[in-house]
């Protein structure tokens, strides 16, 4: 799977500059590496990044320079899925983009179906059934994008805005296959493991909460 899921503008109301941007980049380095959400290997995207603790790393990112001026930076690297079998590494299905360098700004891309409860084949357009990977791994990034913006403070209201991709629909710290799609899909290859009801419910309580009033 290459196409995004899910994508989540984190943007703040000031700009910082070094070393307060710093402290920025460690608290999400901080955060997505200790939920193994991305372990960054590459940036921008073709530096690649060797450490064992995370000043090494903000060390190996200030030593490009990039820092201490203007600049967009953006993070590659491996993904620990969770599965029945035990922990999976996955390459860039979670990425970092437009990590602003002199103002509080970056992109959050979720790339895959691996979170969701279907997966769609980008050939075919077919789906098929994802629950032990929806179960065990969906609720991670959820709990990351919360604790990032608790941590990161830009008190970034817009982040949690309703927005709607072609499969996907993202509200709050949550997104979901579209009803629509969902629907169909349990329609055409029912699956009892997974609550429909419970489904729609959840995204027609996000719809409602996060829907930006005019």
């Amino acid at each position: 799977m290459s196409k995004d899921r899910g994508s989540w503008m984190f943007d703040g109301v000031s700009f910082e500059k070094y070393p307060a941007i710093r402290k920025s980049l460690k608290i999400l380095m901080e955060n997505l590496i200790s939920s193994k959400i991305l372990f960054p290997k590459a940036l921008n995207p073709n530096i690649p990044l060797k450490y064992d603790t995370i000043d090494e790393l903000l060390d190996q990112i200030e030593a490009t320079g990039y820092l201490g001026k203007a600049a967009e930076i953006g993070f590659l690297g491996d993904t620990v899925i969770y599965t029945p079998n035990g922990e999976e590494v996955l390459k860039d299905i979670i990425r970092i983009e437009g990590f602003v360098t002199s103002e509080q700004n970056f992109l959050f891309i979720v790339q895959t179906d691996h979170w969701l409860p279907m997966m769609m084949d980008n050939d075919t357009y077919e789906f098929t059934w994802n629950l032990e990977l929806y179960q065990l791994n969906y609720h991670r990034i959820p709990a990351l994008l919360e604790k990032l913006h608790e941590e990161l403070g830009w008190k970034d209201k817009e982040l949690l805005f309703l927005d709607e991709d072609f499969i996907t629909l993202e509200a709050g710290y949550d997104f979901f296959i579209k009803e629509s799609i969902i629907i169909r899909e349990y329609e055409e290859k029912p699956n009892p493991a997974f609550d429909l009801d419970a489904y729609l419910a959840a995204i027609k309580n996000a719809r409602e909460k996060y829907t930006q009033k005019s």
